[in-house]
C-alpha cells in the first residue's frame, strides 16, 4: 500500500491565505424604514459595518477597526434608522458592551459598561427611548430594559431559567419570549410579558416533550408566528392570540422553521431544511399554499425583509461558491443581485464538490454526512481522512461552501463531515438521541464514518483521523480514550474533557444546558466520570493536538489544559516529534472563525499537524 500512498501536502493545496480570506457576509438586517440594510463584512480583511441603499444599490462602509474581531452578539436598529446598537467584548471573552454607532456621523459611545456580564441587544422600542436586551447582569440570562443611553435599566423579567429569545409586538406593548421552566431538553414554551401591567404568563405550551418558540408578530398584533416540533419535526403555525386557535403551514415532512410575515400581513416566509440544504417557503396565509423559489442547491437562508416587507434579502451559498447577497422580489418572484463575492486568487477550478451520502451506525441508525474528495483523486492509489465532527451537539452541517473541508480537500485529504445522532435537521427523536448520553452512541456514530471511510476503496485504512471543535472538541477527546486504536490522530478543538469542571465554570444559562443534556453533578457520577476523558487518559495512543482559546466562556481553557497536565503526569512527551502538541490562543475565546486572521491562524496549524501526521 505505502507506494501507492498519497501523503497530504500544503504545497499543493490552494493558497490558504487566499482561501480564507474570502469575504462572508453577517447579520444583514434592514432598518426600520424597510429602505436601507445593515450588514457586517470583512471584504477589507477584518469586520466592518456597512450600510447600503436597497433602491439604489449603493453602499459604505461605516466603521473602520471598531468592530470586534470574531462575533458572538450582534447589533440592532434605532428607530431613528441613523443609529445601531452593537456589542463587543474583550478578546472573544463574550462580557459584551454595548455600543451605539451614529452612521451618519460615524460617532461611537459606549452605552454599557459590564465586564462580568453578558448583554445582548434584541430590539429598540417604538418611542425610541429604551433598548430591550438579554442580560446576565441579575444571574440568569433575562431580559431588561435599558435606556438607549444607558443612564437607567429596569429588570423585566427575573426567571431561574435562562430567556433565549424575544420578540417585540408592532406596538411595542407586549414581549413574546422562549422558556423552558423544566430541566427537560425536550420542553420550551412561549411566554407573554406586558410592559404595560409588568405581568408574564404563559401563552404557548403544546406539550412538556415539545419545544415552541417565537418567531415574528403579524402587523396588526393579532396573531404571533412560531415554529414548533410537537409533529416529531419542527414545523411553522400561527397562534390567533384571541381565539388561541393555530394554523398550520407546510407537509410536515422535513424540519421547517418560521421566519417572518410579509407583504403586510398576509404572506409568511419560512425555512426549510432538508438534506443538509436550506431554502425559503413562502406561504400565503388564507390558502397556506406555499410557494419555494428557484434557488441552487444549497443555502438559501433570508437575512431580512426590505421594501415595504415585499423584498426577502438573501444568502445564497453553495458547496463551490462562497455567499452572496440576493434581493428577491416577494411579489414578481425577480431576483437581483446585491452583492457577489469574489474568490480573488483562488482558481474555481480547484474547489471541490461536496456529496450527501448516509451511513449505518452500529446500531444501524442511518447517519447523514457530507464527503468531501480532492478534486484529483486517483481510485487506484491511497488517501489519508479525517472526520470532522460539528459543535453543538445541536448543530448540523451544510451543502455550503465550507472553507476547512475545502482547503484540506486541496492537500489531498479526503474528509467526512457527518450529522451525527443530536444534529438538529432531521427531526426531534433524532435531535434527542444523545441526550444524557453524551460520548456513548453518538461517538459511535464518528467511529461508524470511519469504517464507512474504510469501506472506500481509495481510503487508507490506518490514516484517517478526527477533529471536531466545540462539541466537537468534546468528541475528539472522547475518541481519543474510549476509542484509542481506531484513530490515526486526534485533535480537540476548544472542547469539554471533564463534565465537572465544565460545570463549576460555566455561567447559569450554559449550566441549564448542561443539566438538560447530562444532568447535574451527583445526578449520576457513573456517567459523568464515564463520559469525561480527562479520567482515561493513559488510554491515549494516538498523536494529538489540542488548541483552546484562554477566553473562552462556553468551554473554559482549563478543559484542555488539565488534560495537557494529566498526559505530562503520565509521561507523554510534548512538542512537533512527541506524542501530543499543545496551542493556547491569548487573544481569542470559542474560536474566532469571524475573523480572517484568527481563522487563517487555525487552519494553518491543523494543517500543518495534520500534513506531519499523516506522512
Amino acid at each position: 500500500m505505502e507506494e501507492n500512498y498519497v501523503s497530504p501536502s500544503r504545497s499543493k493545496a490552494i493558497d490558504i491565505d487566499k482561501l480564507a480570506s474570502i469575504p462572508s457576509f453577517y447579520l444583514v438586517r434592514a432598518d426600520w424604514s424597510k429602505e436601507k440594510i445593515g450588514f457586517y463584512w470583512d471584504k477589507t480583511g477584518r469586520l466592518e459595518f456597512y450600510v447600503m441603499d436597497l433602491v439604489s444599490g449603493e453602499y459604505e462602509k461605516i466603521t473602520d477597526g471598531e468592530l470586534p474581531r470574531a462575533i458572538r452578539a450582534g447589533y440592532v436598529w434605532g428607530r431613528d434608522n441613523k443609529t445601531i446598537y452593537f456589542t463587543k467584548d474583550k478578546d472573544g471573552d463574550e462580557f459584551h458592551d454595548i455600543y451605539s454607532l451614529n452612521i451618519e456621523t460615524k460617532e461611537i459611545k459606549q452605552i454599557t459598561e459590564s465586564p462580568t456580564d453578558q448583554d445582548y441587544p434584541l430590539v429598540v422600542t417604538p418611542d425610541n427611548e429604551w433598548l430591550i436586551i438579554l442580560t446576565t447582569r441579575h444571574g440568569q440570562l433575562n431580559l431588561l430594559k435599558l435606556r438607549t443611553d444607558g443612564s437607567e435599566e429596569i429588570a423585566l423579567t427575573s426567571h431561574e431559567h435562562a430567556v433565549w429569545n424575544a420578540m417585540l409586538s408592532k406596538d411595542g406593548r407586549y414581549l413574546a419570549y422562549g422558556l423552558n421552566e423544566t430541566d427537560s431538553f425536550s420542553n420550551n414554551d412561549i411566554y407573554l410579558y406586558d410592559i404595560q401591567n409588568d405581568t408574564s404568563e404563559e401563552l404557548l405550551s403544546l406539550s412538556k416533550e415539545s419545544q415552541e418558540s417565537p418567531s415574528d408578530w403579524h402587523p396588526d398584533g393579532s396573531k404571533l408566528l412560531f415554529s414548533s416540533n410537537i409533529s416529531g419535526v419542527d414545523q411553522v403555525g400561527i397562534l390567533d392570540l384571541d381565539t388561541k386557535d393555530i394554523t398550520w403551514f407546510g407537509d410536515g415532512d422535513h424540519d421547517e422553521y418560521a421566519f417572518k410575515f410579509v407583504r403586510s400581513g398576509s404572506d409568511i416566509v419560512t425555512l426549510k431544511n432538508q438534506d443538509s440544504t436550506i431554502f425559503p417557503v413562502i406561504y400565503d396565509i388564507k390558502t397556506r399554499e406555499g410557494h419555494i423559489p428557484d434557488f441552487p442547491r444549497g443555502i438559501a437562508a433570508p437575512g431580512t425583509i426590505g421594501l415595504d416587507d415585499k423584498a426577502l434579502i438573501l444568502f445564497i451559498d453553495t458547496p463551490t461558491s462562497p455567499s452572496n447577497l440576493i434581493l428577491l422580489d416577494i411579489e414578481t418572484n425577480q431576483k437581483r443581485t446585491l452583492l457577489e463575492t469574489e474568490m480573488e486568487g483562488v482558481n474555481k477550478d480547484d474547489i471541490a464538490s461536496c456529496e450527501y451520502i448516509k451511513y449505518r451506525s452500529a446500531d444501524d441508525l442511518e447517519i447523514p454526512a457530507l464527503l468531501y474528495k480532492p478534486k484529483d483523486l486517483d481510485i487506484n492509489k491511497q488517501y489519508p481522512s479525517v472526520v470532522i465532527v460539528h459543535g453543538g451537539p445541536t448543530g448540523q452541517y451544510f451543502q455550503h461552501f465550507d472553507m476547512m473541508a475545502q482547503y484540506f480537500a486541496s492537500m489531498g485529504i479526503v474528509v467526512l463531515l457527518p450529522n451525527i445522532r443530536g444534529s438538529t435537521g432531521y427531526g426531534k427523536e433524532f435531535m434527542e438521541m444523545n441526550v444524557m448520553d453524551w460520548g456513548g452512541k453518538d461517538m459511535e456514530d464518528v467511529g461508524a464514518g470511519h469504517a464507512y471511510l474504510r469501506s472506500l476503496s481509495y481510503i487508507a485504512d490506518d490514516r484517517i483521523g478526527v477533529f471536531g471543535g466545540s462539541y466537537g472538541g468534546f468528541m475528539s477527546f472522547s475518541c481519543a480514550v474510549k476509542q484509542p486504536d481506531l484513530w490515526a490522530f486526534t485533535a480537540p478543538w476548544i472542547g469539554i474533557s471533564n463534565l465537572w469542571t465544565f460545570w463549576d465554570e460555566s455561567q447559569p444559562h450554559f449550566k441549564q444546558f448542561i443539566k438538560e443534556m447530562m444532568g447535574a453533578p451527583g445526578d449520576d457520577d457513573d456517567l459523568w466520570k464515564d463520559r469525561s476523558a480527562f479520567f482515561h487518559v493513559e488510554n491515549v495512543n494516538a498523536p494529538m493536538l489540542i488548541m483552546h482559546g484562554v477566553n473562552d466562556p462556553r468551554c473554559p481553557i482549563g478543559q484542555s489544559r488539565d488534560f495537557k497536565d494529566r498526559l505530562l503526569e503520565l509521561g507523554k512527551k510534548e512538542g512537533l516529534d512527541g506524542d501530543f502538541e499543545y496551542i493556547e490562543f491569548g487573544d481569542e475565546g470559542h474560536a474566532a472563525w469571524s475573523d480572517i486572521q484568527g481563522r487563517i491562524r487555525s487552519l494553518k496549524i491543523v494543517a500543518d499537524f495534520m500534513e506531519r501526521r499523516l506522512i
